[in-house]
């Protein structure tokens, strides 16, 4: 986002959260973190075929703290993810179909070309800025609240 007063620099997108998710042709959802800690709503671009290399994240230079990305299979199957052409670190949660975080993978290297592979078949996996998992104490166990898992507040 472009800061009141300074120019876009030319690798900057100056577009809106909702935008630069149109620009990649992905919806925009908000979904709820529930933790031990508390409920934390994220703005996520929904991404309904993993398979696709392409992610929300790349070649965007700034993430809001509460944006991310989550890939959601047609059924439950292993999911594998890259942090390949994303700008900065991420953390990774892999999630069951009834919405349960399965597995936690912190701080990934920004632009790392390692896959990792969900331990298990998922219905999802949400990408979010690196520091999440510890900024709301998330663990396996905790829960995502959205229709995609039929849990709603």
């Amino acid at each position: 986002m472009v800061a009141a007063g300074r120019t876009a620099r030319a690798d900057e997108d100056a577009r809106t959260t909702h935008q630069q998710f149109r620009r990649h042709s992905v919806d925009a959802i908000t979904i709820t973190f529930v933790t031990r800690t508390g409920h934390y709503d994220f703005l996520v671009a929904y991404v309904s075929n993993p398979g696709t290399p392409d992610s929300a994240l790349i070649a965007r230079r700034q993430v809001q703290r509460d944006e991310g990305i989550l890939y959601v299979n047609d059924y439950v199957r292993p999911i594998a993810i890259s942090n390949q052409g994303v700008q900065f670190p991420t953390d990774l949660f892999f999630i069951a179909k009834d919405g349960r975080v399965l597995e936690v993978h912190p701080n990934i290297m920004a632009n790392d070309s390692q896959t990792i592979v969900s331990g298990s078949p998922v219905k999802a996996a949400l990408q979010v800025i690196g520091g999440t998992a510890m900024r709301i104490s998330a663990i396996p166990g905790d829960h995502l609240l959205s229709q995609i898992f039929g849990r709603t507040l």
